[in-house]
């Protein structure tokens, strides 16, 4: 036998209030339709599903194990239907996506314009901030993804991570600061020094190894910044300016330094060290489908960043002699 599943909301409607008359109305139908269609529900089952009182409507012995299963019909239909809503394309689609500080301006960016040009119609909201601040929302649903580093959250089973190519950052200060003076090699603790400018959240293992390098070869005649950042801020564009415009050290991205370097407004301390880079990907919880446009996002984002990383690679090379560096840049 096959019952219509108009049929068994009707059914669930009516356990619930136990009322003809208020059941029909939260169906927005009328009280007799909802009576007719009980009793076709009924004459297919082969069972009274519903004991009718004067005042009360009863659900049957019978009428609780048709129920039973009828719960998880319509919840087997809703989960249905919400997978052939995912399918119907991107005429509809709509993705949130949480955007982490240096992600941002590293490819994010690109990626969105690259998906708007060739699919005007879909809509996207982002939010952009610290992976710390991010993950809570992706936990409660309010993101369908995000593009954060994911050092702190590897092993969490919650989320299934697509793993984005590491990244090497920069430290980036204004022409003729006295770091640039400096005729042997750079340590970060003689950065340190000065003022840090940087997202405000590290995961833990980076920050330890900060703290680490910031606490050998201290220079006594500077005492530095008593906490790592010591300026925190979540705009890699404020954070270039505010390092263009005094003594401070920004930790940035090497492609959206690039147009400043080849201006000679901005330069980079030639220190390339393992702390300073970034290990980010594509985050999205472990048992929740993509829509297709978030498929489509996670597509482009793996494109855009092979492409990012490989002009990144050529400008490091020219930008950074080997034997100017400390550590390696580690784009792969």
């Amino acid at each position: 036998m096959d019952f219509e599943i108009r049929l068994l909301r009707c059914a669930l409607a009516l356990a619930e209030h136990r009322h003809f008359g208020r059941a029909a109305s939260s169906l927005h139908l009328s009280q007799p339709a909802l009576s007719r269609n009980i009793q076709n529900l009924e004459k297919l089952a082969g069972v009274r599903i519903f004991e009718r009182g004067s005042t009360r409507v009863e659900v049957s012995d019978a009428g609780e194990i048709f129920l039973e299963h009828a719960r998880e019909v319509i919840s087997q239909s809703s989960d249905l239907s919400r997978e052939m809503e995912l399918l119907k394309g991107l005429a509809k689609g709509e993705l949130q996506v949480g955007v982490g500080t240096y992600v941002s301006l590293m490819f994010v960016d690109l990626v969105i314009a690259r998906i708007v040009s060739e699919h005007p119609e879909v809509r996207l909201r982002l939010a952009t901030d610290n992976w710390a601040s991010l993950l809570p929302l992706l936990r409660r649903r309010e993101l369908d993804l995000a593009v954060v580093d994911v050092r702190a959250i590897a092993d969490d089973q919650d989320f299934l991570i697509t793993r984005l190519i590491r990244r090497q950052g920069y430290l980036a200060v204004r022409p003729g600061h006295p770091l640039l003076k400096q005729k042997r090699a750079l340590t970060m603790s003689e950065v340190l020094q000065y003022p840090f400018v940087s997202t405000s959240r590290f995961p833990s293992a980076m920050l330890l190894e900060f703290l680490s390098e910031s606490a050998t070869g201290e220079n006594p005649s500077r005492p530095g910044p008593k906490t790592v950042p010591s300026i925190a801020c979540e705009s890699l564009g404020m954070m270039k300016n505010i390092a263009q415009g005094s003594d401070a050290v920004a930790l940035l991205t090497l492609n959206l330094l690039l147009p400043d370097l080849e201006a000679k407004a901005i330069a980079v301390l030639p220190l390339v060290m393992p702390v300073l880079q970034g290990e980010f990907g594509i985050v999205q919880l472990a048992r929740r489908s993509l829509s297709p446009l978030g498929e489509l996002f996670v597509r482009t984002l793996l494109d855009v960043d092979a492409e990012v990383a490989a002009v990144e690679e050529r400008a490091a090379r020219q930008l950074f002699p080997a034997k100017r560096r400390r550590g390696r840049s580690a784009h792969t």
